[in-house]
Formats: structure tokens, C-alpha cells, sequence
């Protein structure tokens, strides 16, 4: 072979070897998908899916192409497909040439990351099938034709994503099962509790509302557990993680403070006696009331930045709810600090107030 020949050769080796692989993950790493919603975590996930998917189809047999290209047609954004077509292109090429050409795979592989690095229009879940399915034929067509020392690396690779994927799984199944109980039962008490509440009966709403905050406490402490942490690293799964954790907390916080509230306004004390109102009661509301308001304020941007399309269905109704009720309870929250605030003095609190009082009939009032 001449010098000019093996250059030639080593330059379509480099670039199908090493520049597709790498410019095939920077396209992904660019598309913004956040499957774990660990920013970093994904990006380097998008990584070495984009890379794999490029340097899985250079070495793949021919028949995986097409596969690959029908699964990027499926799943592409309409503004993306357009890179499908020298996809198929090179795959048709390659299904007429007699010999297989790792060039013309690294080209189909870098046009199809380019096409599904551009988002997609079906639903996460179909999304995510048609597109293992397409990749999991090159993957699988390129580890059937490798070489040994190559198939052992593939293996070793598979082996430990099997083995993070289930450590993570089991230590958050263990944390879920802890707190499944807590969790239920603190729901249950919250709901009870509220509505002991708007009956007016707040010796028993602060008694539900506090088993509350503490069975939703040890339910939030178990799911933030450190074995179940390691599932906030795995695609898909991570978004569900972090939405139950931050759901249970914000949950345990407002039960908290709602039983505070209902502590401090215990009706049974708040009567007229000799024609004076105890306001030193609505004094101890004052506080509590405020704090109520502002964790009501801060809770509501945290339940909408659960926005993840990553969410399964059951969640996100839960997540949906948890909104409303929280939007609904924000104003009447803030207009009760508002009065708490006021009330004392209109009822003489700093000094003596007087009040005229005047009754008078349509035609006065008309005239």
C-alpha cells in the first residue's frame, strides 16, 4: 500500500472512529433533553447516547440502517426531518454496495442524532420506544460483529449500567415502601383536617393538621433517604423522584403551618366576655397566620416547576390537584394576615376606638 493509501485509509478510519462519534454526542448534548433533570448528568447522557448511536452504526451490520432511519422519521420534530432523507439516502446506498461501508453508518448515525436532537412531537413515552428501538438494532448489530477484546468492553459497560440502574431501583423501592404508609395516613389527616377547620371545630383540626405534618415529616425523610437518592441519577425515573420528594416536603411544610394556625385559633377562647373581645388571641394568630401565607406564596412556583414531560400520568394529576388547592388557598390566606393584622386596632387594641352607628330608612338614605 502506498503512502497516499494509508493516509487516505487513516483519515476515513479517524473520522468515523473518533470526529462522528464525538460530533454525533455535541449534537445530542445540544438538544436540551433533561431525562434525569440533573443538568450535568444529562448532558453527559445525551453524550455518550449521541456518540454510541454514531459509532454503533459504523460498525453495525446493514440491515439495523433502515431501522434506524424509520425510527428517527417516527419520532423527529417536523422541522428535523429533513436530515432523515440523507439518512436513508446512505443506508440505500449501503444496501446496494456489495461490501459494507463503515462510512456510510457513521453518516446515517449522524444525521439521525442530528434529526432526534431536535426534540419530537409524540408523547415522551412512544417517543422513547421508537427510539431504543432503532438504536437497540444498531447497538446490537454492532456488538454481534465486533471482536472479542471489543465485546468483552460492551459487556463490562452493560454490566455496570445494569447494576446502577438496579441498585438505584431497589433503594428507592425500599425508601417507597417506608413511606408509602406515612404518606397515605398524612394525606388522609391533612384533608381531615382542613375540614375540622372550615366547620370551625379547631381543637380537632390542630390535632389532625400536627399527625399530619409529622407522618408526611417521616415520609419525606424516608423517600430523601441516601439509598434513594441514587434513583434522582436515572433517566426517566429521576424526574418522578424529584417531584414526590419536593411534593411531600412542600406538603409536610403547609400541614405544619396550617396546625400552628389552628392552635393559635382556637375558637372556644375567642368569645366576649364583660363586652370585651380577647384580643390577645388574634394577637397569637398574627404570626403563624403570616408564615402560613408566605410558605402558601413559596409553595405554589415549586409546584409549577413540576412541569417535567417526563412525569408519569398518576403523578402529575396529583401534582395538578396540589396546584389548584394551593392557588385557592393563597388569596384567602393573604386576606386573613391582612385583617389579622388590622383587626386589633379597629376593635381598640391601642387606644379606645368610638364608633357612630347611624339606622336609617330607604327614602333618608335617598335623600
Amino acid at each position: 500500500m502506498t503512502t497516499t493509501a494509508r493516509r487516505t485509509s487513516w483519515n476515513h478510519t479517524w473520522w468515523r472512529d473518533w470526529i462522528a462519534p464525538a460530533a454525533g454526542g455535541v449534537v445530542m448534548a445540544s438538544s436540551g433533553a433533561r431525562p434525569t433533570g440533573l443538568r450535568v448528568l444529562d448532558v453527559a447522557l445525551a453524550m455518550a447516547f449521541g456518540a454510541a448511536v454514531v459509532a454503533a452504526a459504523s460498525r453495525s451490520r446493514r440491515w439495523p440502517w433502515p431501522v434506524l432511519v424509520l425510527s428517527a422519521v417516527a419520532a423527529a420534530r417536523s422541522p428535523w426531518l429533513w436530515l432523515t432523507l440523507p439518512a436513508a439516502a446512505a443506508a440505500l446506498v449501503g444496501a446496494l454496495d456489495e461490501r459494507r461501508s463503515r462510512t456510510l453508518g457513521a453518516i446515517v448515525g449522524l444525521c439521525v442524532v442530528g434529526a432526534l436532537s431536535g426534540g419530537t412531537d409524540l408523547p415522551v413515552g412512544a417517543a422513547v420506544a421508537v427510539t431504543t428501538v432503532g438504536s437497540a438494532a444498531v447497538i446490537l448489530s454492532a456488538y454481534s460483529v465486533g471482536h472479542r477484546r471489543f465485546r468483552r468492553r460492551a459487556r463490562y459497560v452493560a454490566i455496570g449500567l445494569v447494576a446502577w440502574v438496579g441498585v438505584a431501583l431497589l433503594g428507592y423501592g425500599v425508601a417507597a415502601a417506608q413511606a408509602r404508609a406515612d404518606g397515605d395516613r398524612g394525606l388522609h389527616l391533612l384533608t381531615a383536617g382542613l375540614a375540622a377547620a372550615r366547620a370551625g371545630d379547631t381543637t380537632t383540626a390542630a390535632k389532625d393538621l400536627q399527625n399530619a405534618a409529622a407522618a408526611l415529616a417521616r415520609a419525606r425523610d424516608a423517600i430523601d433517604a441516601p439509598w434513594a437518592r441514587l434513583a434522582r441519577t436515572l433517566p426517566v425515573a429521576g424526574p418522578n423522584a424529584a417531584a414526590v420528594s419536593t411534593a411531600v416536603s412542600t406538603a409536610s411544610e403547609l400541614a405544619s403551618r396550617a396546625a400552628r394556625v389552628a392552635s393559635a385559633a382556637n375558637l372556644d377562647q375567642l368569645r366576649f366576655t364583660d363586652g370585651r373581645l380577647p384580643l390577645e388571641r388574634i394577637e397569637a394568630v398574627r404570626g403563624p397566620l403570616a408564615q402560613l401565607s408566605d410558605s402558601l406564596e413559596t409553595a405554589a412556583p415549586r409546584l409549577w416547576a413540576l412541569d417535567s414531560p417526563w412525569l408519569v400520568g398518576p403523578l402529575t394529576t396529583r401534582i395538578i390537584q396540589a396546584r389548584a388547592d394551593v392557588d385557592d388557598a393563597r388569596p384567602q390566606a393573604r386576606r386573613a394576615a391582612e385583617a389579622v393584622q388590622v383587626l386589633p386596632r379597629l376593635l381598640g387594641g391601642a387606644r379606645e376606638q368610638r364608633y357612630f352607628v347611624a339606622f336609617v330608612t330607604p327614602s333618608e338614605a335617598r335623600g
